[in-house]
């Protein structure tokens, strides 16, 4: 039987030893250790950007990519319980070398990370990160339009306060108002109430407007015929 020689200018040469069998083994571990990197299997290695902030409820896509994948692996997004346990919250195969997790967010998703593993056997897995999780955002009722007249488009959309101390809050504004469209000149074109809790709609011939209502502030693009769909947004520090 043949003996497999190692790398060019790598020496294998051992002292004697007492067992035949030790011998066997130094010379399969130096062999070994002679091996090309090539040879080898390269570790994975997984790169995820999760999100910062999200908010409670709502759908998350969290995509990636992984270097070195062992086939049939999957990328599971896990959450990092009060006992310091890891709980998968979704998981998705790894195509070449992608993935792109489904998930919702929970009150409690504040530590999280994507583990690779294969049949329940991990290959690694990235750093812990904080995710920021605010509450459900709370959005207007939404009204039915009429058709806008002739010629004419519509906006209809909602006044929200966005904003507040981290993670803050996203919630349709109560408050009655009034909601005044401008053109690119700085002229008011028109002027819709606003009850409280609710969407608004304005018609406004075709063009670029910015809407406002106080200090809160959004910008539309009006086509004929058409239902664009804005908000007008207050931003609290």
């Amino acid at each position: 039987m043949g003996v497999r020689r190692p790398a060019p200018g790598y020496s294998c040469a051992v002292a004697r030893p007492a067992s035949p069998i030790l011998a066997a083994l130094l010379v399969a571990a130096c062999l070994l250790a002679a091996a090309p990197a090539a040879a080898r299997r390269a570790a994975p290695l997984i790169r995820v950007e999760l999100p910062v902030l999200v908010r409670e409820g709502e759908p998350q896509l969290t995509s990636g990519t992984v270097a070195h994948a062992p086939a049939g692996s999957l990328a599971a997004l896990q959450r990092q319980a009060p006992s310091g346990r890891w709980i998968t919250v979704a998981s998705s195969p790894v195509r070449d070398g992608r993935f792109t997790v489904g998930w919702r967010a929970a009150r409690y998703d504040t530590v999280m990370r994507v583990l690779l593993e294969r049949r329940r056997v991990a290959f690694g897995a990235t750093l812990p990160s904080r995710v920021l999780v605010g509450p459900a955002p709370r959005y207007c009722a939404g009204v039915v339009p009429n058709a806008p007249p002739a010629g004419d488009g519509a906006v209809q959309g909602g006044v929200y306060t966005d904003g507040g101390p981290a993670p803050g809050v996203v919630e349709c504004r109560e408050e009655p108002s009034t909601l005044a469209a401008y053109d690119a000149a700085g002229m008011l074109v028109a002027e819709a109430p606003v009850a409280s809790g609710r969407d608004y709609v304005i018609d406004l011939p075709p063009g670029a407007y910015t809407l406002r209502d106080g200090a809160c502030a959004g910008q539309a693009t009006v086509l004929a015929g058409r239902v664009t769909v804005a908000d007008t947004v207050c931003d609290v520090p």
